[in-house]
């Protein structure tokens, strides 16, 4: 992304330009961004999916963002996230129906098919959480999915640990599906009044195209590919250089 649009629009600490506070308002608690109703109703449920106790910090979540474009005369300022394999669990779908309601399709359709490919999930999901138990059905909800965790004999470690708000084996993942919901409706906060609706690319969205682990697909075709997703999913056009 930074050769595709320059280091001077970008934000990321993979550029040594780590992300603040001072970027953007980003808190663990949605109840601080003062949103409209209708976003903080759908917050409610999404937790309630996520078997949440509601008991959060007002800690702030910026410097956990994976990078940050800043006053592009083109893309503009967005959240930029590059979504690797954890993020596309059953805690991840389950907010993706609440959150259609109040955001356009930009990529909940990817994350949706992506969250529902069993092999995936068995192969790559839940490998990453460093489980080794695979699950034999795609469960209908998050619930399902925790009943499924409790019931086998996984050992505990700090992918599937309780986490504040989400007091239950698997909370982390809970909370990893949270973050990634206040990172989609950041932009509808009066708190971010300049900012754009993020931007998501999925690792296998890049693997499907190409055949191959991203680790081996050139710089060059990233770019390309980065430049094809901004045009048919976002309606945004940029050139590749």
């Amino acid at each position: 992304m930074s050769e595709l649009i320059g280091e001077d629009y970008l934000l990321s600490k993979s550029i040594n330009k780590p992300i603040d506070s001072s970027h953007f308002f980003l808190s663990n608690n949605f109840e601080m961004y003062k949103f409209p109703d209708v976003v903080n109703s759908s917050y409610l449920k999404i937790l309630s999916d996520l078997k949440s106790n509601k008991q959060f910090s007002s800690d702030s979540l910026a410097h956990f963002i994976d990078g940050a474009i800043m006053n592009h005369p083109i893309l503009k300022s967005r959240i930029v996230e590059f979504d690797e394999e954890q993020h596309f669990t059953p805690a991840r779908l389950s907010t993706i129906k609440h959150l259609k309601k109040i955001l356009p399709d930009n990529y909940f359709s990817t994350v949706s098919n992506i969250c529902n490919d069993k092999t995936y999930l068995n192969n790559h999901v839940l490998k990453k959480h460093r489980m080794k138990n695979k699950i034999e059905n795609l469960p209908k909800s998050f619930s399902d999915f925790i009943e499924w965790l409790e019931q086998s004999d996984e050992k505990l470690s700090g992918y599937i640990c309780e986490k504040n708000g989400f007091r239950f084996l698997g909370g982390r993942m809970a909370q990893r599906a949270y973050y990634d919901c206040l990172r989609d409706t950041a932009h509808l906060s009066e708190k971010n009044k300049d900012l754009e609706s993020p931007l998501r690319f999925a690792k296998k969205s890049f693997e499907d195209i190409e055949k191959i682990s991203f680790n081996k697909i050139e710089n060059k075709r990233i770019k390309e590919i980065i430049v094809e997703i901004l045009q048919t999913d976002y309606q945004l056009s940029i050139a590749s250089t």
